[in-house]
């Protein structure tokens, strides 16, 4: 975030005042703000809440088996794309951040149709113990046929095969039950927030 930034994510538990989930201390580092952090956005003016989606976690003690037919080492310029297509973004905006990250930044994932084209596609960010897995998309059309399910499945075997102990996501609507069947649960609820102006 940077002070002309409008933008702030931050990380809510279920039990503000509770422990963690035996997960792990460590998902606070993954997801959390501190609350001098909150303190600093609210006065730099980030109070319009324009989002929310559940902070899922899962252990990697029993990972599934990767499906054979899961790329690994995916381009990113087209895992952006992919994305765009998938959430409707016109500007291409993620396809275009994504062509500038060093490849070697991320694991990146992908599952490829019958005539070779590109029909899902996600990435996971590696923080100590943890692969948080994000930008899991589907292209219209190819939905509910199980193809998000195999780059989960891929990505949490990579995951346990790098020696991480924990994986976690961000859950859209659509996404959660692909993600509570393989045994992710609710440990929090991450926020965007906007400052006006």
């Amino acid at each position: 975030m940077t002070l002309d930034d409008p933008w702030l994510s931050a990380f809510v538990p279920e039990d503000p005042d509770g422990p963690l989930p035996a997960i792990g201390e460590h998902l606070r580092a993954v997801f959390a703000c501190s609350r001098r952090q909150v303190r600093d956005a609210a006065e730099q003016g980030f109070t319009e809440r324009v989002a929310r989606a559940p902070a899922m976690a899962i252990e990697l003690t029993a990972p599934p088996d990767a499906p054979p037919d899961v790329e690994r080492g995916v381009d990113l310029q087209e895992v952006g794309a992919i994305n765009d297509l998938a959430y409707g973004n016109a500007d291409h905006g993620v396809e275009r951040t994504f062509a500038r990250l060093p490849a070697g930044a991320v694991h990146s994932y992908g599952r490829r149709a019958r005539g070779g084209r590109l029909v899902s596609v996600g990435l996971a960010f590696d923080r100590g113990d943890d692969a948080t897995i994000q930008y899991v998309a589907t292209t219209p059309g190819a939905e509910r046929a199980g193809h998000a399910t195999a780059i989960m499945r891929a990505a949490l075997a990579h995951a346990a095969s790098r020696g991480l102990a924990t994986t976690t996501l961000t859950a859209s609507d659509e996404g959660r039950p692909v993600y509570e069947r393989l045994g992710y649960r609710v440990v929090g609820t991450v926020e965007l927030w906007r400052r006006r102006g």
